[in-house]
């Protein structure tokens, strides 16, 4: 049995009118954990939170925006050092922790000048390409997937256009779309799982690194040893699909 946990980067609306120049992507990240790995992943994230969050509890949030912006609980790192050193604890956290990701990255400048108004809505293509890559990997092990993610609001009408259905209903629909995948849950940010904000840790870095940006925090070649790869350790193409 697996844990999925997926976090969203960037935005899916495409209309011409926003700044795709800016914001050409849409990416999301899964972190793929095996359900007896899960405790001593619990345990070390939440070790990290009180040993190395000043103020930190079980019930923090790790948030990368909040991190790199020096703001809520993480606004103890406006002193340089302090932040230097943290982002070092994270970046060892990461690295120390078991599990795989996969991202799925959107293109949507390119989309759009490619397909036009016939262009699938980034979400469309996000999931069905994530949830394809998540049954082959299942497929090796033969093992089913419970898979959380944070709860997204969808205001574009593009994606009732091309599904015919709310995005609720839509994840709802996958299990019976990919079998090895036994559930799909919505979570508010507020129920804290240590999955998703890992998963939260990882989704911009790819985003940037597929985007050739500094990195914000988080070590690339980690993220890189993390992902999901051939049996040649190919990246890209397994743990890291961009489309078109």
């Amino acid at each position: 049995m697996k844990f999925i946990f997926i976090d969203e980067t960037g935005h899916p609306k495409m209309a011409r009118k926003t700044n795709l120049e800016e914001e050409p992507f849409f990416g999301i990240t899964s972190v793929i954990v095996d359900l007896d790995k899960l405790p001593y992943f619990e345990r070390e994230i939440n070790k990290h939170k009180i040993e190395c969050i000043e103020g930190g509890t079980e019930r923090t949030v790790i948030h990368l925006e909040d991190i790199t912006r020096n703001r809520k609980t993480f606004n103890f790192l406006r002193d340089k050092d302090k932040k230097t050193k943290y982002l070092e604890d994270l970046n060892i956290l990461l690295k120390k922790l078991d599990f795989k990701t996969i991202s799925i990255l959107i293109n949507k400048k390119k989309l759009l000048d490619n397909y036009g108004r016939y262009a699938y809505h980034p979400l469309v293509i996000s999931y069905h390409y994530l949830f394809e890559r998540i049954q082959k990997e299942n497929e090796k092990n033969g093992t089913l997937s419970i898979v959380f993610l944070e709860r997204f609001e969808v205001k574009s009408t593009g994606f009732y256009q091309h599904t015919e259905m709310s995005y609720p209903e839509f994840l709802a629909s996958i299990p019976e779309a990919y079998p090895t995948i036994s559930s799909v849950h919505l979570i508010d940010k507020k129920e804290n799982l240590s999955g998703l904000q890992i998963a939260d840790l990882c989704a911009t870095p790819t985003k940037r690194y597929i985007q050739g940006l500094k990195e914000i925090g988080i070590n690339t070649d980690f993220l890189k040893e993390k992902c999901a790869k051939s049996n040649s350790g190919k990246i890209l193409g397994y743990g890291i699909k961009v489309f078109p």
